[in-house]
């Protein structure tokens, strides 16, 4: 009895020892890398503007301009871009730009998804580069980029917790 009462007094002096952060008044508000503006938004609006009418000049200079992608990435999000007949070249899109790790060209690619509701957060069916169970947002959590995190949990982004094999739910 008396090894359990010392345990106890052990583990409350730790714990008085723990400093409450709400009274320290200090907080984590995270690392934000991407301050839209205006200029910004009228910009992902051309964006997505250029993508729907694929206007492959207009999305090349937005690009190179923006993203300082090299030509070989630009010519293959452009290939993933313009194709528009299912949201599949679109994730695949948005997995490599997670990939390159560019905050601003995540958000610019997902201003793609307003045809296919929910459709950003599932992974690529069909991908050869990602397997289908990946998501944005555990690809980020992966590459360990906290700003394409934080930006994919503000859109309701979620990560359901994984089963064993030979579960039957």
């Amino acid at each position: 009895m008396k090894e359990v009462n010392a345990a106890a007094a052990a583990m409350n002096h730790c714990l008085d020892q723990v400093p409450n952060l709400p009274d320290l008044n200090i907080s984590y508000d995270g690392r934000v890398e991407w301050n839209p503006t205006k200029s910004m938004d009228a910009t992902i609006h051309q964006f997505r503007t250029a993508v729907l009418s694929a206007n492959v000049r207009i999305i090349k200079q937005i690009l190179k301009d923006l993203h300082n992608l090299a030509s070989g990435q630009i010519e293959r999000f452009l290939a993933l871009l313009i194709n528009r007949t299912s949201a599949e070249p679109t994730k695949e899109a948005l997995m490599t730009a997670i990939c390159i790790g560019s905050r601003p060209l995540v958000e610019f690619i997902l201003s793609l998804f307003m045809e296919y509701p929910g459709e950003e957060r599932n992974g690529c069916r069909k991908s050869k580069s990602f397997p289908m169970h990946m998501t944005p947002l555990m690809l980020a959590c992966i590459c360990n980029n906290f700003s394409i995190v934080q930006c994919l949990l503000l859109r309701k982004h979620y990560m359901q917790l994984p089963h064993r094999p030979d579960c039957k739910f």
